[in-house]
């Protein structure tokens, strides 16, 4: 009995071994892998680029642990996730980003022109002309 006790150890721990061995090698075949990569985007010089799971997990530890990212272009901590538009595949900054609106800038463009030209008149103002009564 103590010998099949022996055999067991013997035969078990190399293969708990060589299992963990396979998995955790995956695990980082996985996360060098180009399908775990993620856009970025540097807010300064708008350089773009992609970061595989682990490189950005290693540039997160460069960054001292928080974002922004270093920009691999003009090395400026300003490389922040950009978000990609499904209508027109622009890269755009999420709201979370300092100056980011969250919203695609060729699909719904924000210009201080365009919102001044559909204000709407103030009733104080002594230009205001009302529109006539709808009937």
């Amino acid at each position: 009995m103590r010998s099949l006790k022996i055999a067991f150890v013997l035969i078990a721990l190399p293969a708990a071994v060589l299992i963990y061995w396979s998995i955790s090698s995956n695990e980082e075949a996985l996360a060098e892998a180009d399908q775990t990569a993620t856009a970025w985007k540097c807010a300064d010089c708008e350089h773009e680029f992609d970061l595989t799971a682990k490189a950005a997990t290693m540039e997160l530890a460069r960054a001292g642990g928080t974002m922004p990212l270093h920009c691999p272009a003009c090395k400026k901590k300003e490389a922040y996730r950009v978000s990609t538009c499904l209508v027109c595949e622009t890269k755009y900054f999420s709201t979370d980003v300092p100056g980011g609106t969250g919203m695609c800038p060729k699909c719904y463009p924000t210009s201080p022109e365009k919102d001044e030209e559909n204000e709407l008149p103030e009733k104080n103002d002594p230009d205001y002309d009302p529109p006539p009564p709808s009937v």
